[in-house]
């Protein structure tokens, strides 16, 4: 099935293709905003009006979640930090290698964070950038930050709020930050249904046995 569809037999760039063509297919609908844009002015709460007002504003977040995706599919670094469990999980650290392997990403067994799009165009300019996400449904796809360090919208305002040595502070108060996570919150429509396909047993490998 996989070399009908796709050409060839699954590796990790095809079936990374495959998972994002899955993706496109995913629609929701009976989002707020969505709502509010084509009219219905009492489709968003206050709270959300203020967000929205922050979001394109004070907050700076249409700098790049922008257009009618909400993205601009920028490369950014931002500063997110890694999960944790890259450094305490051998299997996400085995994964990850085996990513920069499949990829030639040079130097790949000394490397020990996500590079980002450095993988992709193997230029050092491009270390540590991510292509800026649609926010639609953002409320459905926790974790969040291509890591998955952050398991609630209120933490990645806060993230942003606090601001690091790629990004400037935003000075919200608690208040504001509030107001956006309700505006980001109006972004999400109704869950789509989706039956979950029977995925064959995976292991770790012992060691000495292939």
């Amino acid at each position: 099935m996989f070399a009908s569809a796709f050409g060839g037999d699954p590796y990790g760039g095809k079936i990374y293709g495959a998972i994002a063509e899955y993706l496109k297919t995913i629609r929701t609908q009976n989002a707020p905003f969505d709502a509010f844009l084509r009219g219905d002015t009492g489709a968003l709460s206050d709270a959300a009006k203020r967000g929205m007002d922050l979001f394109a504003g004070k907050a700076g977040c249409a700098s790049c979640h922008s257009g009618a995706m909400l993205t601009d599919d920028g490369l950014r670094a931002t500063g997110v930090p890694d999960n944790p469990e890259l450094q305490e999980n051998p299997e996400r650290q085995i994964s990850m290698l085996r990513h920069y392997s499949t990829q030639g990403t040079p130097n790949y067994m000394n490397l020990r964070s996500d590079v980002g799009n450095y993988v992709v165009t193997k230029d050092a300019a491009d270390l540590g950038k991510f292509v800026t996400p649609s926010l639609w449904d953002v409320g459905q796809t926790a974790p969040y930050m291509h890591s998955g360090v952050f398991a609630t919208l209120p933490e990645v305002v806060a993230f942003y709020n606090a601001g690091n040595d790629r990004i400037a502070p935003l000075g919200l108060s608690a208040e504001e930050q509030a107001d956006i996570v309700a505006f980001l919150e109006s972004l999400t429509g109704d869950a789509p249904t989706v039956t979950p396909p029977e995925l064959p047993d995976y292991a770790m490998r012992e060691i000495g046995k292939n």
